[in-house]
């Protein structure tokens, strides 16, 4: 799944339609605090089935719910990423999945190159832009 782009070239959330319903506010607040949480868990937490609540969050934000945890996921790994020395196989853990396999084949199809790879990059920036101050 390719994350989708806007003109500036940074990644689009996808149009929010309304967000009257509190519970959708509850799903993004958890998800922006800890993107660990799977579909079933929020639904359990808000006392909805799982399909219910994609079907909530589809209508009243017109995007998967799903997508939206992948992208929540990949985000706060590219920030874990940068900004710290864990390993992958730890920071694949503490973004929600159980097989490091997974999240580096998701992360790979969203960001287009390998945490690794990912990590390397944003180093090689860094020293860059130190190196112009």
């Amino acid at each position: 799944m390719q994350r989708r782009m806007n003109a500036a070239g940074t990644p689009r959330l996808g149009k929010v339609r309304d967000i009257s319903d509190g519970r959708i506010c509850k799903v993004m607040e958890r998800m922006a605090s800890s993107p660990h949480h799977s579909i079933r868990m929020i639904a359990r937490d808000l006392n909805l089935s799982a399909s219910r609540l994609e079907h909530l969050f589809k209508h009243h934000t017109g995007r998967c719910l799903r997508e939206h945890i992948i992208d929540a996921r990949v985000r706060r790994a590219e920030h874990l990423l940068r900004t710290s020395q864990l390993r992958v196989k730890e920071i694949s853990a503490h973004v929600g999945y159980a097989h490091t396999s997974s999240f580096i084949r998701v992360f790979a199809s969203v960001v287009g190159r390998t945490p690794q790879a990912y990590r390397r990059s944003a180093q090689r920036k860094r020293l860059m832009n130190s190196g112009k101050s």
